[in-house]
């Protein structure tokens, strides 16, 4: 509620009960939405000089008035004696000056405007004869200046009833906070709960409070109460695979100001409360099953292309859901769920090519449409590289010649040339991407040469995988 800069004019005669504190109340229910600073206009039209209102509803007790009046529809209450009155101006504020009766003062303050702002709210637009004489004793108990002979203890049923009031107001007044607080995040088809909370400044839950709930991708009640708390946990059913926003608005807070006159000293300090308010929080999720769970088996039999398994698993109460496998962004792999009482799990199996980045979505079914697809979480890159080539051949005359093994390493990532010559020790010599390389093994035709060779090839994550060996024989001539 925004409140528009406007001055509230009005003069008030001697003749209105020798002179009063007036405060105005308005009805609803506790606790003011964050003020605006002290000093701000109101929101009231100036208003013509009228004559000394009527009594509104009150009793007379020992002489004294007890109860509000009513000037143009306004509720007026009167506290003070012995101040004159005069044409005031009204201005916002959280925190009403002193209070003088006679030669006393007494000091309202912050947190006494407070209580006074939610005594009004309460019971300030009340009825009943008994309520309204009870609810000028609160205000008179929290100001400090009950009239000599007023008897505002428990051994009355007006003294009981305002007890009641001031006790509520130090436990239940302004300033308020509405929270939200989501207890579980649930996919599409499902329900979960959430917790809203009204919280006065005395750090008290505040119970009794009507808050109208909303929500984006999900179905959830109009309207809950808060408890003895102050809190209310509801349900609600996810209907979208959108994003779930989930809305709280506490309605009828009234704001924790006032409206007051700005006197002369010795002129009458007149009070009035402002209009009720909301206050209003929100929260936003985005839930989706969980990643799925990844496997394969890089070795030199797959060379290059392994078979890749990926476990997708849905919870139960589940609306129908696909579940999609993406490779470098094309789909690899697809399994398909159908809503389901119990927890489900299915695989889906593919080829997948070393350096593909695999990616996981899910789509539901949404009223016989589906939706968009949800991006779930994990993702994985390939990491088995093809096995080198190892070529060989042989250079000779009749009696001696050479074996050349050559290495042509064309991949990203390193690679071995590894040989061992009738039995004996493995040698081995790395060849870079990019590079070439050729070993010369020489031998004589009067002994067999053996010589077993393979190339090996490094993973990104630094694993090599080492193929079996190739033999190359060359016998005794």
């Amino acid at each position: 509620m925004s409140l528009r800069p406007t001055i509230l004019v009005r003069t008030v005669f001697a003749a209105l009960l020798a002179a009063v504190l007036c405060i105005g109340g308005s009805g609803g229910v506790v606790h003011a939405a964050p003020a605006q600073p002290a000093g701000a206009s109101a929101n009231a039209q100036p208003q013509a000089p009228t004559a000394v209102p009527p009594r509104g509803h009150g009793l007379v007790i020992r002489g004294e008035w007890f109860g509000y009046y009513v000037d143009n529809g306004r509720k007026i209450w009167c506290l003070e004696p012995g101040l004159k009155l005069t044409q005031e101006r009204f201005h916002l504020t959280t925190n009403l000056p002193f209070v003088t009766a006679g030669g006393r003062k007494f000091v309202v303050g912050a947190t006494k405007s407070r209580w006074i702002a939610f005594v009004l709210s309460q019971w300030g637009n009340s009825s009943s004869n008994n309520v309204a004489a009870a609810t000028r004793m609160a205000l008179l108990e929290i100001a400090g200046d009950v009239p000599s002979g007023v008897d505002t203890s428990a051994k009355t049923q007006i003294g009981r009833m305002a007890a009641n009031e001031v006790s509520q107001a130090k436990a239940y007044y302004g300033l308020d906070r509405l929270g939200l607080t989501l207890r579980t995040k649930v996919l599409v088809g499902q329900a979960g709960t959430a917790t809203v909370a009204i919280v006065a400044a005395s750090r008290r839950g505040v119970p009794g409070i009507t808050v109208q709930l909303a929500g984006a991708n999900a179905i959830v009640a109009k309207f809950v109460k808060t408890g003895r708390n102050g809190q209310a946990t509801f349900t609600y059913t996810r209907t979208g695979a959108g994003p779930v926003k989930l809305v709280a608005r506490a309605v009828g807070l009234p704001r924790n100001t006032m409206l007051a006159s700005l006197p002369q000293p010795g002129e009458q300090l007149l009070v009035s409360s402002t209009g009720p308010a909301a206050a209003t929080a929100s929260i936003t999720y985005q839930a989706s099953p969980g990643g799925p769970t990844i496997s394969y088996s890089c070795n030199s039999a797959c060379s290059g292309r392994p078979l890749v398994t990926v476990k997708f698993c849905q919870p139960a109460g589940g609306a129908a859901a696909s579940d999609i496998v993406f490779g470098n962004g094309r789909t690899v792999g697809a399994v398909s769920f159908a809503r389901s009482a119990t927890a489900t799990c299915k695989s889906v199996t593919a080829v997948i090519p070393d350096t593909q980045v695999l990616t996981f979505g899910v789509r539901y079914d949404v009223g016989g449409k589906l939706s968009g697809i949800i991006a779930l979480p994990g993702r994985l890159v390939i990491d088995c590289p093809a096995l080198p080539t190892v070529s060989e051949s042989v250079s000779c005359n009749c009696a001696n010649g050479t074996l050349i093994l050559t290495l042509k390493n064309t991949g990203q990532t390193g690679e071995q040339l590894i040989w061992s010559v009738n039995g004996g020790r493995n040698q081995t010599r790395l060849v870079a991407p990019g590079s070439t390389l050729s070993v010369n093994v020489p031998f004589s035709r009067t002994v067999a040469l053996t010589v077993r060779y393979t190339g090996a090839v490094q993973r990104h994550n630094g694993q090599w995988i080492i193929p079996p060996s190739f033999e190359a024989v060359i016998p005794k001539a």
